[in-house]
C-alpha cells in the first residue's frame, strides 16, 4: 500500500526537500496541537523533523525508498463504490492460510464485488464494465471504503484511487 501527497510548505533552515514520516504518527501529532494552531511549521533535519518545536518525529530521505510509481491504466468509475465495499467487507476472510479469500473480488464485468470467508458470501451489485477479475486486500479495501473516491484506475498489477488530496495505490 502507499498514499502520496503533495501540500504548500515553507521548509526553514534544511536542505531536505523530501522525506519520509510514518503517516498515522504525524496525523496524531498534528491533531495534537489543537485547533488554536493555525501554521504547522515542520523543520527537518537529516534523520527527523520537528513539529512546531513541541515534539521530534524519525524521518527518512526519499533516496532510501523506491520511487512510487505512478499509475497509468485503465480509469474506471464506480458510482457506489464506498457503500458496496462497505456491504462487503464483513464477510471478508481474516484467515491467512485461505489467502484467496482475504480479499475482496471485484467481477466489474459481472457488474458486482464479492467478499467470502468460506461460510458466508456478500454480494454488492456495481456497474458494468469491460475489466476482468481481480482481488483487492482487505486492508486495501477498508482503506477505499472509509476514505476512497468513485473511481479506481486499474492495471493488470496495481489499483489506484484519489484519496483525500493525494493517491492511494494497492498491489492487486
Amino acid at each position: 500500500l502507499s498514499y502520496v501527497a503533495t501540500f504548500p510548505a515553507v521548509l526553514e533552515n534544511s536542505n531536505a526537500t523530501a522525506f519520509l514520516v510514518d503517516a498515522g504518527i504525524l496525523y496524531k501529532e498534528v491533531k495534537a496541537l489543537g485547533k488554536s494552531v493555525e501554521d504547522v511549521v515542520i523543520t527537518a533535519n537529516d534523520h527527523s523533523i520537528e513539529i512546531n518545536g513541541r515534539c521530534v518525529l524519525p524521518a527518512s530521505l526519499t533516496d532510501d525508498f523506491p520511487e512510487v510509481l505512478r499509475i497509468e491504466g485503465t480509469h474506471v468509475p464506480i458510482k457506489n463504490l464506498k457503500s458496496a465495499l462497505t456491504c462487503v467487507l464483513p464477510a471478508v476472510s481474516t484467515d491467512e492460510a485461505r489467502y484467496i479469500l482475504t480479499g475482496v473480488c471485484f467481477d466489474l464485468s459481472a457488474g458486482c464485488l464479492i467478499g467470502t470467508d468460506g461460510f458466508r458470501l456478500h454480494r454488492a451489485i456495481v456497474d458494468k464494465t469491460g475489466i476482468a477479475r481481480f482481488v483487492l486486500p482487505r486492508r486495501a479495501a477498508g482503506i477505499l471504503a472509509k476514505y476512497g473516491a468513485d473511481s479506481v484506475t486499474v492495471t493488470e498489477t496495481r489499483l489506484s484511487s484519489p484519496l483525500v488530496g493525494g493517491t492511494f495505490t494497492a498491489r492487486l
